[in-house]
């Protein structure tokens, strides 16, 4: 029986495959698709780590330092009225992260993003502002 197993092959070629059994290509669109959601993230990670980067003494812990925005709390304030939705961050562990936080608000809320699927204009602030 072994002598049998070792017979067969271990890899077996996609065209050799019968036509029943070869898979659809979604499996590599999804890949595709999960590719370029990836790409968009780092891209917006790293604009963002050159805007940080030019308020820190440290500029190499800016991709630290963006971990710790990404993983630290917010609250959001939706103004109807006024077209607005805040994002109030809470504070850094220090004074200089929450500058260069600071800086970072500022330059997002420059943009004067509109959040999707609604018409809120995005404005970012710290908590203690």
């Amino acid at each position: 029986m072994t002598a049998a197993i070792k017979d067969v092959d271990q890899h077996i070629e996609f065209s050799e495959l019968p036509k029943d059994q070869q898979f659809l290509s979604s499996v590599n669109a999804r890949k595709k698709f999960l590719d370029n959601i990836n790409m968009i993230a780092y891209r917006a990670e790293t604009g963002m780590y050159n805007i940080i980067q030019k308020s820190m003494k440290q500029p190499e812990q800016g991709r630290s330092l963006l971990q710790q925005i990404f993983s630290s709390d917010a609250d959001l304030y939706p103004d109807l009225e006024n077209k607005i939705l805040t994002v109030k961050i809470h504070n850094l562990n220090t004074n200089r992260h929450d500058a260069a936080l600071g800086s970072l608000c500022q330059v997002l809320n420059e943009t004067e993003t509109i959040f999707p699927g609604t018409d809120l204009r995005l404005v970012y602030q710290l908590v203690a502002e």
